[in-house]
């Protein structure tokens, strides 16, 4: 993302911390220092606050609903790990983006059967969203 992107989302989200901060502290976890940087223009508090965000790329999105389609027309039990896991490829660490997948799926109400009977790792056995979550 380029400086200037980077300054006017960062003014953006910055009023919404502050927003959010002055309502209810415990709303956002973002530090004042971050949330005055944000509205004076600082980059390094930008990088701050979103360092840890990892957006899910239509085409892992796309790579998992796949498996899960092709699973549902056949009948097929998912396996996570034999069947998830190598769908996303090497490009992606962790287990997390197919985790946000399978859950955003599940709660747009696709692929319930699918998923509930799906081989999955104790992050998937909570599946439904919880008023924490959004």
């Amino acid at each position: 993302m380029d400086s200037e992107t980077k300054l006017y989302l960062g003014r953006l989200f910055g009023e919404v911390f502050r927003m959010q901060k002055r309502l209810d502290p415990d709303m956002v976890q973002v530090s004042d220092a971050n949330i005055y940087g944000l509205l004076n223009g600082m980059e390094t508090a930008f990088d701050n606050v979103f360092r840890d965000f990892n957006p899910i790329t239509d085409a892992e999105y796309t790579a998992v609903e796949d498996v899960l389609d092709a699973a549902d027309r056949s009948g097929k039990t998912v396996d996570y790990w034999n069947d998830l896991e190598p769908a996303l490829g090497r490009g992606r660490d962790g287990k997390m983006p197919i985790v946000y997948i399978c859950r955003f799926i599940y709660n747009d109400n696709r692929f319930h059967s699918v998923i509930s009977d799906m081989r999955k790792p104790a992050e998937l056995h909570r599946i439904e969203l919880q008023e924490d979550d959004i």
